[in-house]
């Protein structure tokens, strides 16, 4: 045998040898998990799979942050018959309590880079609604000068809110309306009907009706038909312009 096909031999082990010691691809899933009025879901664990035939494995866990996106990354090799195909995946998540809470549908041949997110009862994921949208939008600036949504606010600052925000001023202080209904709600005789209601939805519950077109007066609010205000509320979940839990309370 010549030297020279000796060298090509040669070549092709080291070759084989260098190629099995390239590593396989990373492959990485990002999602955000909400919960079934399309708020972002905190505190629980999130569990990537593969899912083969009959079997799946577990690729890696997340412990989600504050507002519910969890990252996973794993190797490719990990998973079975990788050089023959991409994987594919499911979400399971989990409460602090390790208990199961919605499991998710597969998503087939993700990509190295891939986004898989969840809504528990895996409905249709709907964009942050139109008060939390505007909520996070104006706060950092009404902290940021020491007021609280609950102050007074004049044209002046209505207009200034609008120009460094570019939202619609009537929804900004309707808004703002909503926060101060809320702060006299608290000693109010007619509010007492409406007591259930966490202390977290009651802005929502007035910039909904205000939304709606009902007068920023708290009287004539809470003077109105229980079985009206629902129905305007629904009519305002139905536009996303507040969350639906509000419904569970009135």
């Amino acid at each position: 045998m010549n030297r020279f096909k000796l060298l090509s031999i040669f070549i092709f082990v080291i070759n084989l040898s260098v190629q099995g010691q390239v590593p396989m691809p990373k492959y990485n899933v990002v999602g955000q998990i909400y919960d079934k009025f399309n708020l972002p879901l905190n505190n629980i664990l999130v569990k990537l799979f593969e899912k083969n035939l009959r079997t799946e494995v577990l690729l890696g866990t997340f412990s989600v942050n504050k507002i519910g996106v969890y990252s996973v990354t794993f190797d490719f090799e990990h998973t079975a018959d990788a050089a023959d195909r991409q994987p594919d995946v499911f979400i399971k998540i989990f409460d602090s309590d390790n208990k199961l809470i919605e499991t998710s549908p597969i998503k087939f041949n993700v990509k190295k880079n891939d986004t898989l997110n969840l809504k528990i009862g895996n409905t249709e994921i709907k964009p942050f609604n139109e008060y939390y949208e505007l909520l996070n939008i104006i706060s950092p600036i009404i902290k940021s000068s020491q007021l609280s949504l609950s102050d007074s606010y004049s044209n002046n600052d209505i207009d200034f809110l609008a120009g460094e925000t570019n939202q619609e001023k009537n929804n900004i202080r309707k808004l703002l309306t909503a926060h101060k209904l809320d702060k006299i709600s608290d000693n109010h005789p007619l509010f007492q009907q409406y007591r259930n209601i966490p202390n977290k939805l009651i802005a929502q519950l007035y910039y909904g009706l205000l939304r709606e077109g009902f007068p920023n007066d708290i009287e004539k609010i809470l003077s109105k038909p229980s079985e009206e205000i629902r129905s305007t509320i629904k009519a305002a979940v139905d536009k996303n312009i507040i969350s639906g839990e509000v419904l569970l309370f009135i």
